[in-house]
């Protein structure tokens, strides 16, 4: 999406959609827009935020009037509100949307609040569907009110942060028979393949045993597709400081707790039991894209945990990497407790060697 920034001349801004965010102040006097403060009175659109009326006749296809709530409740997380709702209102039209800064709050937290809500608020978990379309309805975002040349980049940045997160819902969202532990691993490598200063590696079921990682290892044995502990270094040519920023991501890309199986209800739900894998990958992704000066590691545990005649079985031993031997009910409850009236003793999180 490409983000232009517009000083207010009073003139009308060309575009598909004109959004008017509208204050306990009411919609400003200059903008032109009688019919717009008309509707936003009558409508008492300013007491709620993301409230909205369409307008079908004005200076673009579509004036939407969105509420912005009471002053003292007003932030960030507001705008991200009142942007979502139009687009949402008006993503049928699409193309070019123009957004009035109204001075809410200082302009570079409006800026990437707007683009937050404009693309995480369309996005569509349904990009599978026949017809579907994987791109946002709009194309280019215009911020109104301004004159600070740099809005465009922090805006531009507010953007790339969130395409990134919106490509984490998209593997969240992918069918486990698509995303595999190999195909995640597939897009960390497409990642570092994009990014000079971003690299990769994944290890395979052979060397994740040979590191003595046994509880993640017991988690793979019963599925059919290989495990892949996947492994990100960010690593610019200058960075600020001795610090590195460490992610952790649990990428389990179909969870059916193996043999104690979980309820059939909401089964499909544990495809996304990767999400965060997912957003440890983009993650890394969007500091190589926005250049960062600080060194990263992102590592993501991948695999399945099916139910299968090599499934690991409640009461087994395994030894983690800190070669601490555990039973599999414990790593997966480690604050279990007993059921109440019974004589059942508390267990450990781990067995004493």
């Amino acid at each position: 999406m490409r983000i232009e920034v517009r000083a207010d001349s009073g003139e009308p801004t060309e575009a598909d959609v004109l959004a008017i965010p509208v204050g306990p102040e009411g919609v400003p006097e200059n903008a032109g827009l009688e019919a717009a403060a008309r509707v936003a009175d009558e409508e008492g659109l300013a007491a709620e935020a993301g409230r909205t009326a369409v307008l079908y006749e004005g200076p673009a296809r579509r004036v939407v009037v969105v509420g912005m709530g009471p002053k003292e409740e007003l932030d960030a997380d507001t705008i991200r509100t009142a942007a979502a709702a139009v687009a949402e209102a008006a993503e049928n039209v699409g193309g070019t949307l123009a957004w009035r800064l109204d001075g809410s709050l200082a302009q570079p937290e409006e800026a990437r609040a707007v683009v937050d809500g404009l693309l995480l608020g369309t996005y569509d978990p349904g990009r599978w569907k026949t017809g579907a379309s994987t791109e946002s309805p709009f194309d280019r975002l215009v911020l109104v009110g301004s004159d600070d040349a740099k809005l465009a980049e922090t805006a531009e940045r507010a953007a790339t942060i969130a395409t990134a997160a919106n490509r984490a819902r998209d593997l969240a969202n992918t069918g486990a028979n698509e995303l595999t532990p190999e195909r995640l691993a597939d897009r960390a490598a497409e990642l570092a393949g994009a990014h000079e200063d971003l690299t990769t590696e994944a290890l395979g079921p052979e060397e994740v045993e040979k590191l003595g990682m046994g509880a993640f290892a017991g988690v793979a044995q019963g599925s059919h597709n290989p495990p892949r502990m996947i492994v990100l270094r960010y690593d610019p040519a200058s960075p600020e400081g001795d610090v590195v920023l460490g992610l952790v991501g649990k990428a389990i890309t179909f969870d059916t707790g193996g043999i104690s199986i979980k309820p059939a209800l909401y089964m499909e739900d544990m495809k996304g039991d990767m999400a965060g894998g997912a957003a440890v990958i983009e993650g890394l992704g969007a500091i190589a894209e926005l250049g960062l000066p600080i060194r990263a590691l992102g590592v993501v545990a991948a695999t399945e945990d099916m139910v299968g005649g090599g499934a690991y079985r409640p009461g087994d031993i395994r030894r983690s990497r800190s070669r601490t031997p555990m039973r599999r009910e414990d790593w997966c409850s480690p604050t279990r407790s007993p059921t109440p009236g019974s004589s059942e003793r508390p267990t450990s999180s781990t067995l004493r060697r």
